[in-house]
C-alpha cells in the first residue's frame, strides 16, 4: 500500500447506474480508479471480476481495490465493499535446497506478522540439485518434484493463515527467492540443461506469473513474483541478497556469501561484480561418504589425536552414527598432523595401525 509497494489498496465511491448511464460496473469502476494510479492501465483478475457486482451492490457503491504493480500495469487482485474491509497481506518465500522459509506480511506497514520453516520435501530425492536434476530426467521425476515442493508451500500458507486468522484468499502478491534449478522445479520447466555444458537455464529472467496457476492455494488473482538469477548456478537468492545489502549500488568492495545448500560468493561494487558458487551444503554433509550426514545428534564433529590415541567428539555427545563436513575437515587435518597421510591423501604404511586405518 505504499507508494513503491507491490501491493496498493484504494478506497472508491462509484457512481450508481442509472436508466441515463446503463455503463457496465467494469467501466464506472476504471473510470474512478484509474485517476487514481499513477496513468498505467489496469488488468483484471477473473477473481475480481467476480467480486465485482456483488461488492459494489452490498457496499452501496462504496469499495476498496486491491492492486498489484504488474511492472507495465496494475492488476486488480479484488474488489471489497468498503463496509466490509478485508486486510490483504503478502507472501514471501525463501525457496531454498534444503529448508524452505515462508513469512506472512501485513501489506500496508511491511510488518512481518509470522513465519514458518520447514525442510524441502524434494530432499528426499537428492540432498543436492544436481541429484534433483539427474531425478527430474526419470519420467515422471520433474512432475513429482514439483509437486512434492507444492506441498511443502502449500503447508505453509495453511499454518500461516491459521496461525493469524487469515484466510488464504486475503494473500494478494507471493514473492520467492530461490535458486535457478529450484525455480525450474517448481515450475516444471526441465533444468536439464544446467548441469551439461554449457549449463544454460531455460530462462534466467521469470514474468510476472499468477500464483494459483502455479499450483498456491492463494487469492486466485494474486500475481507471483520470482526474483530473476544471473546464470543457472547464481540464482535469484544471491540476486534478492544483493538489493537487500545494496552492495552493487556503493563504491565500497563488498563481498556477499551465501552459505546454503548451494553456496554462492559475490564480490564487488557499483562498478562490478563477480560470482561464483559451489555445493557446500553437500561438503557440510559429508556428501558422498558413504556415513556421511548433516550436523545432527550423533555426527561426528571434532576429532583430534592424543598420543596416538583417535578422539573424536560427536554433537549432543551421542554415539557416533555418522561424520558431518566440520568432523570430516578436523579428521584429515588430525591425520596429516600426525603423519597418517601426506598431503595428498596417501597413506604412510609404515606407521602403527595404518593397516587397520586403510
Amino acid at each position: 500500500m505504499e507508494p513503491d509497494g507491490l501491493i496498493r489498496q484504494v478506497s472508491l465511491a462509484i457512481d450508481p447506474p442509472s436508466l441515463n448511464d446503463t455503463a457496465s460496473d467494469l467501466e464506472r469502476f476504471q473510470k474512478k480508479l484509474f485517476p487514481l494510479l499513477d496513468g498505467r492501465p489496469m488488468q483484471a483478475s477473473l477473481a475480481s471480476l467476480r467480486d465485482l457486482g456483488p461488492a459494489l451492490r452490498i457496499g452501496e457503491w462504496k469499495v476498496i481495490a486491491t492492486v498489484a504493480d504488474m511492472g507495465d500495469a496494475w492488476r486488480l487482485v479484488r474488489v471489497d465493499p468498503a463496509n466490509h474491509p478485508t486486510s490483504v497481506v503478502g507472501l514471501a518465500i525463501d525457496l531454498g535446497t534444503t529448508t524452505v522459509v515462508a513469512e506472512l506480511i501485513d501489506a500496508g506497514t511491511g510488518k512481518v506478522l509470522t513465519s514458518r520453516l520447514a525442510y524441502n520435501a524434494q530432499k528426499e530425492f537428492g540432498v543436492d540439485v544436481t541429484t534433483r536434476m539427474m531425478y527430474a530426467e526419470k519420467p515422471g521425476g520433474l512432475s513429482e518434484l514439483r509437486q512434492v515442493i507444492l506441498t511443502t508451500l502449500n503447508e505453509h500458507v495453511a499454518a500461516l493463515c491459521a496461525e493469524t486468522n487469515s484466510q488464504p484468499d486475503n494473500i494478494a502478491a507471493v514473492v520467492i527467492a530461490g535458486n535457478t534449478i529450484m525455480f525450474h522445479l517448481l515450475l516444471g520447466l526441465d533444468p536439464s540443461s544446467i548441469r551439461r555444458d554449457p549449463y544454460v537455464p531455460v530462462t534466467t529472467v521469470f514474468p510476472i506469473l499468477s500464483a494459483v496457476e502455479v499450483g498456491l492455494n492463494v487469492n486466485s488473482g494474486a500475481p507471483l513474483y520470482l526474483f530473476p538469477a544471473a546464470s543457472g548456478y547464481v540464482g535469484g537468492d544471491v540476486t534478492a541478497g544483493l538489493l537487500g545489502t545494496h552492495i552493487a549500488d556503493e563504491e565500497p568492495l563488498s563481498i556477499l556469501i551465501d552459505i546454503g545448500t548451494n553456496g554462492e560468493t559475490v564480490l564487488g561494487n557499483n562498478g562490478f561484480l563477480l560470482a561464483c558458487s559451489g555445493s557446500a551444503g553437500s561438503a557440510f554433509e559429508g556428501c558422498g561418504l558413504e556415513w556421511g550426514m548433516a550436523a545432527q545428534p550423533g555426527a561426528v564433529d571434532r576429532v583430534r589425536f592424543d598420543d596416538d590415541h583417535l578422539i573424536y567428539h560427536t554433537v549432543g555427545d551421542l554415539p557416533a552414527r555418522g561424520i558431518c563436513g566440520s568432523g570430516l575437515i578436523e579428521a584429515l587435518g588430525a591425520f596429516l598432523q600426525s603423519g597418517l597421510i601426506n598431503r595428498s591423501g596417501k597413506v604412510n604404511l609404515e606407521l602403527p595401525g595404518a593397516q587397520n586405518f586403510t
